[in-house]
């Protein structure tokens, strides 16, 4: 024999009810209400295999060259537009 059919507005069901706000229902989210951690975090090999403008001085120097690019191309687009 199977289970009786239950219809979704019997008082056998759980629901939460919205809060009041204003005179208005807020809307209950509950999805991702309490995120996840990661169990265990992830190994660093070595701090050598990430380069960074502080452990390689020609990164360094590109970063600054092409920075001082894009601010005088910026410079040059904003004085276009002003002049608009």
């Amino acid at each position: 024999m199977s289970p009786p059919i239950v219809p979704p507005s019997s008082p056998n069901k759980r629901h939460k009810k919205a809060a009041v706000v204003d005179g208005r229902k807020k809307k209950n989210y509950t999805m991702n209400a309490t995120p996840q951690r990661n169990k265990r975090p992830r190994p660093i090999t070595s701090t050598q295999d990430v380069q960074t403008s502080r452990n390689n001085p020609a990164l360094a120097q590109k970063i600054q060259e092409v920075s001082a690019r894009i601010i005088k191309e910026n410079y040059e687009l904003y004085k276009d537009l002003e002049n608009k």
